[in-house]
């Protein structure tokens, strides 16, 4: 049975993921994993899979919990199954920094904005507003006919 959005990593897990995230993808000279909400993204694609990632990135959490920085090097330096998890961290870190706003990363648009881009590449509007509460559903648009004159 699949898990709602949000429940199917402990709060302690989305803490550590969410480290993890910004090691991959650090806010040092602007927004980062953490500002883009990536650690929703991820969330989001892991909701209701009880597939081989899921066991992995838990598996993951627990090895690098306290020592992120350090489980981010081993990883990235190695050439084994770790290394292939680096790889999938670094790629969802991107994905959630850049995704559409309702997928559940990109929080407000920020990394469009990032690069220069206004908004959503095929003209969607950027500022989704962000979840009220941790947990909250994501994705709320504000009206379109807002925007006409």
């Amino acid at each position: 049975m699949a898990s709602p959005v949000g429940e199917v990593l402990t709060p302690v897990e989305r803490v550590v993921l969410a480290a993890l995230l910004e090691v991959v993808l650090p806010s040092t000279s602007g927004p980062g994993a953490r500002e883009a909400h990536a650690v929703d993204y991820v969330a989001r694609r892991l909701a209701g899979r009880d597939d081989e990632w899921l066991v992995r990135v838990r598996a993951a959490v627990v090895a690098a919990a306290g020592d992120e920085d350090g489980f981010v090097a081993r990883a990235a330096a190695d050439d084994g199954p770790d290394r292939e998890l680096f790889r999938r961290l670094r790629s969802w870190a991107w994905e959630g920094f850049l995704c559409d706003p309702t997928r559940g990363g990109n929080d407000r648009g920020v990394g469009w904005h990032r690069f220069g881009a206004d908004g959503h590449p095929k003209g969607r509007r950027a500022d989704v507003e962000p979840p009220s509460a941790p947990g909250a559903a994501r994705g709320a648009r504000p009206s379109r006919t807002s925007d006409r004159p």
